[in-house]
């Protein structure tokens, strides 16, 4: 009985210690992003960006209201292809599939881009928003030591962030995402963090995507808290 009741107290001081250092490493990475004060007023962001892609060089347009909605306009030769989300309903009108009508996105995608609504990260005030934060240890990435963190949403995605060690920023999100019964695996990079209003941003992301390769994003123009009309995330009729 004495040794089941040392193992028990084990297992507990080894969780209370997980706890300690999943919380230790949360606040780190949100003061290095700015800080708990500048994520509470933050509100909107707008981001003009360049998406390297095939060959070819997309300019692009993104809006996110906090808990509300996105719309992304990009540029593919000469053609705009636009995706909303109301925090609802997602939509999309790609004429380069010969219709300029709005078209609904599935529900799976919809879930993803719930989370993209949360520009504030998953980290800041991850318990309020019924995030699960796991750290899974530490390792090398590209030679820097970074600790794995794995995130579970609220409505269930789960991702798995690659902490920097020495600045607590985050350098590579790997994602899993089912469409359709098929689950597909996200590798994001980022680099080249930059302040803007006090709190920092990735300026280059590099995506790896099962179907489409590789896509390099610069951002070369990011505004916080600008003025958005709200109506621009609702479905076109």
């Amino acid at each position: 009985m004495k040794k089941v009741m040392l193992l028990g107290a084990f297992f507990l001081s080894a969780l209370a210690i997980q706890a300690q250092s999943v919380d230790e490493i949360v606040n780190k990475h949100v003061e290095a992003m700015g800080g708990a004060d500048k994520y509470k007023n933050l509100k909107a962001i707008r981001m003009q960006t360049s998406t390297e892609l095939m060959g070819q060089s997309l300019p692009t347009t993104s809006v996110i209201a906090l808990g509300k909605g996105m719309r992304s306009d990009v540029t593919v030769m000469g053609a705009t292809i636009s995706q909303g989300y109301d925090g609802q309903q997602g939509w999309m009108i790609n004429p380069m599939q010969g219709s300029t009508a709005a078209e609904a996105t599935p529900a799976e995608l919809n879930a993803s881009m719930d989370v993209q609504l949360d520009i504030t990260g998953p980290f800041y005030n991850y318990k309020e928003k019924g995030n699960t934060i796991e750290l899974l240890g530490k390792e090398k990435l590209d030679g820097a030591d970074v600790y794995k963190v794995k995130i579970t949403r609220k409505n269930g995605l789960t991702e798995t962030q690659y902490l920097d060690a020495a600045t607590y920023m985050n350098r590579k999100t790997v994602s899993v995402l089912e469409v359709g019964g098929q689950k597909n695996e996200n590798e994001t990079m980022f680099s080249d963090y930059r302040a803007v209003e006090g709190l920092k941003f990735p300026f280059v992301t590099q995506m790896t995507h099962p179907q489409f390769g590789t896509m390099k994003m610069k951002v070369d123009k990011l505004e916080v808290n600008p003025v958005i009309d709200e109506t621009k995330f609702k479905m076109p009729k």
